[in-house]
C-alpha cells in the first residue's frame, strides 16, 4: 500500500485561484496517498527530529480548514502562522496557500530559515535552492526515489519544479525506523563526572545512558551528568557499614534493595529505563543525597529515608551526589524564611544577594556542640549545648546575626557582608567568626565534622 502524502492542490472550483478563503471542500489542502507526478526530486531533512516537526505542521494544515489554496493569495497562509507560532492547527482566521508556499511553512514550524523574496514564499522553480540554502537538507535525485514510494522516509518533499510539491507522510517499505529513546535525544557540551575512580568513606557510581557504568565517585562528588540530558539507569554504592536503598524506576515503579554491597545493582540495564527517585536508609550512618533531574535540576539535600527526586512526572535523574553525613545545617534568610537542611561542607545561606541570616539551627546527631551569637541590636546570647530544634538567632524579628561562637569538634566559617568568606576557624568555644560593633551581616555559614 501507498504512503500517505500532503500537499495544497487546486481551489474549490479547481482552479489555481479566485475561491474564497479557507478550504471550501477538505480536498483544496489535504491529505491522498503517493502517486507518480513523475517526481524530479526530494528534499530530505539531514534532522530526523525536524522532518517529524515538517510532517507534524503539513498534517495540522491539511487538517484545519481555515487553510485553502489560491495563488493569488499564496503568502498569506505564512502572515498567519506567524502570529501563531507557526503552530498550524491554532490558525483561525481563513487564509490561502498554494503548494510550494504550504511547503515553506512546514519547514518553517520545524525551525528552518525559509527565504522569502520580497515577501514572496519560494515556488516549486526555487524550492530546491531555497531549502538548500538553509544548510539542512539534502538533494535526492536517482529513480528510487523519484518513481516509487518505498524509499521515501516521513517528512520528505517531493518537487517537480514548475509544477506541484507534496510532503511523504509515511516512511516508505524499504525504510527501517530506529525507535527514539523515550527520553529524547543526547545533547553536547554539559558537565560530566570524573572519568578515574575516587576514595573516601561512601563510594557512588552510575550507569548512565550510552555510557554504562560510570568510576566511583566519593564523599558528595557529582556521579553522572547534567545538561546533556543523558539518564541515569542504575546505581551502585559502597556504604561504609549497613544501607537499604529504593529507587523508583520507569515503568516498574519502586524497587527496594536491602543490606546492599558494592555489588548490588539498583535499577535496571539494558532496558532504557530511567531512575526518578531515590531513598536511602541505614541502621548506623547518617547519609545526605541529592540528585539532578531532567527540567527540574538539583533536589534539596534528603537525609536518611528521604526521597530526593519526583515521581509521577516522568523526569530522568541525570546526577547523584551522595555523602556520610556527620552533621547538618540550616538557615533563615531575610525574606526567604527557613532554607532547606544540608550537610557537612555546604552552603547554607546565600551569596551575592545582600540578604541576612537570622537564625541558624544545626542537627548535631552524634556530636556535642554549644553556641553563642551575637545578634543585632541584642548582644551576645548563650544557648548552651544546642539540639537539632535550638533556634540560634531569632526569627521574624529582622536582625541579623552578626557573629558565632560556636564549641565541638567542628569547624566553621561565614560570608561576611562586604568582606565574602572568613578562614575556616575551629569550634573551641573561644574564637569568633564574624563581627561585633560593625553592623555587619552574616550571610551564609558552613559547617564540617573535624
Amino acid at each position: 500500500m501507498a504512503i500517505n502524502i500532503g500537499h495544497a492542490s487546486l481551489d474549490e472550483n479547481g482552479k489555481i485561484s479566485g475561491g474564497a478563503a479557507g478550504d471550501q471542500n477538505g480536498k483544496e489542502v489535504c491529505i491522498r496517498t503517493w502517486y507518480s507526478k513523475p517526481w524530479s526530486l526530494v528534499l530530505r531533512s539531514r534532522d530526523s527530529a525536524k522532518a517529524e516537526k515538517m510532517a507534524k505542521a503539513c498534517e495540522a494544515g491539511c487538517a484545519n480548514n481555515k487553510i485553502g489554496y489560491d495563488q493569488g493569495q499564496r503568502n498569506t497562509l505564512n502572515t498567519q502562522a506567524s502570529k501563531v507560532g507557526y503552530d498550524l492547527g491554532k490558525i483561525t482566521t481563513a487564509c490561502e496557500c498554494d503548494c510550494s508556499s504550504f511547503m515553506a511553512v512546514c519547514a518553517q514550524a520545524a525551525g528552518y530559515n525559509i527565504p522569502y523574496s520580497g515577501g514572496n514564499a519560494p515556488t516549486t522553480s526555487t524550492l530546491q535552492s531555497a531549502f538548500v540554502s538553509t544548510g539542512g537538507f539534502d538533494v535526492l535525485t536517482a529513480s528510487q526515489y523519484l518513481t516509487t514510494d518505498v524509499n521515501l522516509k516521513r517528512g520528505d518533499v517531493l518537487v517537480k519544479p514548475g509544477s506541484h510539491t507534496a510532503m511523504a507522510l509515511g516512511n516508505g517499505a524499504n525504510i527501517v525506523v530506529v525507535p527514539s529513546d523515550p527520553d529524547g535525544e543526547i545533547k553536547t557540551g554539559g558537565t560530566m563526572q570524573a572519568t578515574t575512580n575516587q576514595t573516601g568513606q561512601v563510594l557512588l557510581s552510575v550507569h548512565m545512558r550510552d555510557i554504562g557504568w560510570g568510576a566511583w565517585i566519593a564523599d558528595g562528588n557529582m556521579a553522572g551528568s547534567t545538561g546533556q540530558n543523558r539518564r541515569i539507569e542504575a546505581i551502585k554504592i559502597k556504604p561504609v557499614n549497613q544501607m537499604n536503598a529504593t529507587v523508583h524506576v520507569k515503568d516498574i515503579g519502586n524497587k527496594t534493595y536491602n543490606n546492599i554491597t558494592q555489588n548490588t545493582i539498583m535499577g535496571t540495564v539494558g532496558e532504557k529505563k530511567r531512575l526518578e527517585a531515590v531513598k536511602i536508609e541505614s541502621s548506623d550512618m547518617v547519609y545526605a543525597y541529592q540528585v539532578h533531574q531532567k527540567d527540574l535540576g538539583w533536589s534539596n539535600w534528603c537525609f536518611n529515608g528521604g526521597q530526593a527526586g519526583t515521581t509521577g512526572k516522568s523526569k530522568q535523574i541525570e546526577a547523584m551526589k551522595l555523602k556520610v553525613c556527620n552533621i547538618a545545617y540550616q538557615a533563615h534568610i531575610q525574606e526567604d524564611g527557613w532554607m532547606s537542611m544540608v550537610p557537612d561542607g555546604i552552603t547554607a545561606g546565600t551569596t551575592g544577594q545582600s540578604k541576612r541570616v537570622e537564625a541558624i539551627r544545626i542537627n548535631p546527631y552524634k556530636l556535642v556542640i554549644s553556641a553563642q551569637a551575637h545578634i543585632q541590636d541584642t548582644g551576645w546570647v548563650d544557648y548552651g549545648t544546642i539540639t537539632k530544634d535550638t533556634i540560634i538567632g531569632t526569627v521574624n524579628q529582622k536582625k541579623r546575626l552578626e557573629c558565632l561562637k560556636l564549641k565541638g569538634n567542628i569547624e566553621y566559617r561565614a560570608h561576611i557582608q562586604q568582606t565574602g568568606w572568613t578562614t575556616w576557624t575551629k569550634a573551641d568555644g573561644v574564637a569568633t567568626v564574624g563581627t561585633v560593633g560593625q553592623s555587619l551581616r552574616i550571610e551564609a555559614i558552613e559547617i564540617r565534622a573535624l
